[in-house]
């Protein structure tokens, strides 16, 4: 009997012949050839490479994202402008259509007077309406108290009697409305001979022009189910704010002096977006912007129009479903890839198995050939003990037992 793994050369002497039998010795390690060591490298590989692409296609995403949106926000831009200046334009047909119903009442206070709160009642942007005299005394009001008053010395009363058809009163403090902010729209009154009888005069109020955007707003939102904060600004043509949805900076900041870029490009002919910073907060915003352009006869107010959303209330819910699905993703992914590179190794680790034995039969093999090619001329100087050893050894090294044992019977 003997015990181990380790089996030196043995020598056999068959019919005078000295044969040298060599057990095969493994190789050291740094010398085997190890296989399927790559497949380590390509489940990593493949790993990186999807969570690149996955990452270009979030980018991509994102970049489609914020252009439509910015797109929508421009056209969003436009359809304010545009519902500003059909509002408008109506307004500028209203004073038009009373100067010339009204020189025939002109000695009609009253009647004046009814005409005027009917058509207030009737159109809510109205916040005033009045008509002077000659002279520029106001002889019909909504307002009875601004009856009497003089109005000679205003610029619109000036405009209108040395021979400007309409005048148009951009955004600015009335006093015929309390000092808020308003529009005026004012008109002659003239006799058969065109002579200028007086002037009538209108006020739209800032705060109900506002309620277009609004509802323009609100209207975009529930046709494309966005519910992000949404920031409207108008801008009068030298940049000053004139209206805001948030702050209500009214007349206090001039965004193009503070060279915001969309208050820049506001101007514009056509209507685009932009990405920037908002000038108060220096966060990125996606702003649409257009401009007031007029509409028939109605030359318009040269107004911007921006209206702008964060870009992170844009992004932030598909980076928050980016995150659910990645964390999932890893939940089911990591423990699949984990028990990839553990089957890996464990086929590494079979086939140096299968190796090493496939080793040892390849030296019993030699052995036996050797043996029955001499098998014919034994005689008895055949060392058969030593033989017999030799081949439980190599028995050993093949089953991979500690101890081998041969038995002969008679």
């Amino acid at each position: 009997m003997r015990g181990g793994n380790n089996i030196p050369n043995r020598r056999l002497t068959v019919n005078q012949t000295e044969v040298l039998v060599r057990p095969h010795e493994e190789a050291p390690a740094h010398q085997r050839h190890r296989p399927y060591r790559w497949l380590p490298l390509l489940i990593a590989a493949i790993t990186v490479i999807a969570l690149g692409i996955g990452i270009l296609a979030l980018h991509r995403l994102e970049t489609r994202l914020v252009a439509t949106t910015g797109e929508s926000l421009a056209l969003l831009a436009a359809d304010i402008a545009d519902k500003l200046d059909h509002v408008l334009f109506e307004r500028y047909g209203d004073v038009q259509i009373m100067a010339g119903t009204f020189s025939t009442k002109l000695h009609d206070a009253a009647a004046l007077t009814q005409d005027l709160n009917r058509m207030k009642e009737r159109y809510l942007l109205y916040r005033w309406l009045g008509v002077t005299d000659a002279s520029g005394r106001i002889i019909a009001s909504t307002d009875p108290v601004s009856v009497g008053q003089d109005r000679h010395k205003t610029v619109w009363f000036q405009a209108v009697r040395d021979g400007k058809s309409i005048h148009l009163m951009d955004v600015s403090d009335s006093s015929e409305t309390g000092g808020s902010p308003a529009i005026g729209f004012s008109a002659p009154i003239t006799g058969p001979d065109g002579t200028v009888l007086g002037v009538v005069t209108t006020r739209v109020g800032l705060l109900e022009l506002e309620d277009v955007f609004g509802r323009t707003v609100s209207a975009f939102q529930s046709l494309r189910g966005n519910r992000a904060r949404i920031e409207w600004q108008f801008l009068m043509r030298d940049g000053t704010l004139a209206a805001d949805s948030l702050l209500r900076e009214e007349g206090k900041t001039n965004l193009k002096q503070q060279g915001l870029p969309s208050a820049l490009l506001s101007g514009a002919t056509e209507p685009g977006y932009v990405e920037e910073l908002h000038a108060r907060r220096q966060v990125p915003v996606i702003t649409g912007y257009a401009r007031t352009e007029g509409y028939g006869e109605f030359p318009g107010f040269p107004w911007g129009i921006l209206v702008r959303v964060d870009r992170s209330e844009i992004l932030g819910p598909i980076r928050s479903m980016v995150w659910q699905l990645g964390l999932a993703g890893s939940l089911v992914l990591g423990p699949l890839i984990g028990l990839l590179l553990w089957t890996t190794r464990r086929v590494q680790q079979e086939w140096a198995n299968s190796a090493g034995q496939l080793s040892r039969l390849r030296g019993l093999h030699t052995v036996s050939q050797a043996l029955q090619q001499e098998t014919s001329s034994l005689n008895a100087d055949f060392a058969l003990i030593q033989f017999l050893q030799l081949l439980v050894d190599i028995a050993t090294q093949v089953t991979g037992a500690k101890y081998g044992a041969f038995g002969l019977f008679d």
